[in-house]
């Protein structure tokens, strides 16, 4: 789950990965990228017949109804994600964990699932999330799979 839905449209993607920590660093590394519409006021060449399954997108001046400075912007997500990270250490990452999942908006819902590598594709209902993030699915068969990559598309959306 990597979407940022305001009232059903896209605002921002995120795309972390995790990789191995250098010899002098204390832990897992997550590298985190971040796509935000600030100002956008238009999307050419986005509807939604051609992807149907996806959410259209919006910009954060959309939704407020005027531009949004970038620098104050900036520095609250930088201080809201110093504040997540801290937790990750406080709590092992519960709190951050039940945030995400709080803001789901597939949870319990039947999904397809797409791997990166593979093309294989894998339909359930999406669970939650697993301690270290990845996404729970309940196959058709009542087993549980969990995935820590792959595009994520509602069923019936």
């Amino acid at each position: 789950p990597n979407d940022v839905l305001v009232d059903g449209n896209k605002c921002c993607g995120l795309l972390l990965e995790t990789a191995s920590p250098a010899d002098h660093a204390p832990g897992p590394v997550v590298v985190l990228g971040v796509g935000l519409n600030v100002n956008q006021r238009a999307f050419p060449g986005v509807t939604s017949e051609r992807e149907p399954h996806r959410a259209p997108p919006t910009s954060l001046a959309r939704v407020a109804g005027r531009p949004v400075e970038r620098a104050p912007l900036l520095a609250q997500i930088l201080r809201r994600l110093e504040a997540h990270y801290q937790s990750l250490f406080d709590d092992a990452g519960r709190s951050v964990r039940a945030a995400c999942e709080a803001r789901l908006t597939a949870l319990g819902e039947r999904v397809t699932v797409e791997r990166p590598r593979s093309g294989e594709r894998l339909d359930g209902v999406f669970l939650g999330l697993a301690p270290d993030g990845a996404m729970r699915l309940r196959l058709p068969g009542g087993a549980e799979h969990v995935l820590h990559a792959g595009d994520v598309t509602t069923i019936g959306a």
